[in-house]
């Protein structure tokens, strides 16, 4: 059988959901894939079977035999696939899903309820936004009780923790991961950006953790912040 254009792409899709929801191949799970690569494999790929478990939906099932239909002229085409009752109520609980995450991120020690959440959706987005104020204003009353500890504006020094301003945008900036990535810098780091600084490197380079991640930037690009009393 010739597999060419988008059915292609519909059946990698039901082998990837197939994948996702058993966690093995729908055909040749049986077989290396040192051996499903070799050219003179054979697999029987003609109806997909599924295991008793673990259980999921008959509408689940229902998307992954339509997508691995043996006959690419009846596979349903890339839009049919997105508007499948399974898919559509799959993408509103990932989304329910994801405000909650984004919910709980903000309080350490908060736990998420066990509620629907596809009913609790519009009251969660209310608390991430009611969560997100209060933070930034708790952040803000820490920063005002500390301004009486932090040294004169004109003799405020670089160091770790301390707050800075970049002045002048890098040509190059440098990921602070174990693995650190060297780019060019396209707008990513700009003068006026603040940020806090996380460690010192040699040759006065700093870790600066800006609000778009952690950067190692040489200290002539930055200087302290200082902030108004």
């Amino acid at each position: 059988m010739l597999l060419l254009g988008i059915q292609v792409d519909v059946w990698s899709a039901g082998v990837l959901f197939y994948q996702m929801l058993y966690g093995r191949r729908p055909f040749g799970h049986d077989q290396s894939q040192e051996r499903i690569l070799r050219e003179d494999t054979i697999i029987k790929a003609r109806k997909a079977e599924f295991p008793s478990k673990p259980t999921i939906s008959n509408e689940a099932k229902d998307l992954i035999r339509r997508c691995l239909t043996y006959n690419q002229a009846d596979r349903p085409d890339v839009l049919t696939i997105a508007q499948d009752p399974y898919l559509t109520y799959v993408k509103r609980i990932l989304l329910a899903l994801a405000v909650l995450l984004m919910a709980s991120s903000f309080s350490p020690t908060s736990t998420i309820p066990r509620t629907n959440p596809t009913l609790q959706s519009n009251h969660s987005t209310n608390n991430v936004w009611n969560q997100r104020l209060n933070l930034v204003t708790r952040c803000e009353s820490k920063e005002s009780s500390s301004e009486t500890n932090l040294p004169a504006k004109r003799t405020a020094k670089l160091g770790i923790g301390a707050p800075i301003v970049v002045i002048e945008a890098p040509k190059m900036i440098k990921t602070a991961a174990t693995m650190p990535c060297l780019r060019v810098n396209t707008g990513l780091v700009k003068p006026g950006d603040v940020g806090r600084i996380v460690s010192r490197k040699p040759k006065d380079v700093w870790a600066v953790r800006l609000s778009i991640g952690t950067y190692l930037i040489d200290g002539k690009y930055f200087k302290p912040l200082e902030l108004d009393e």
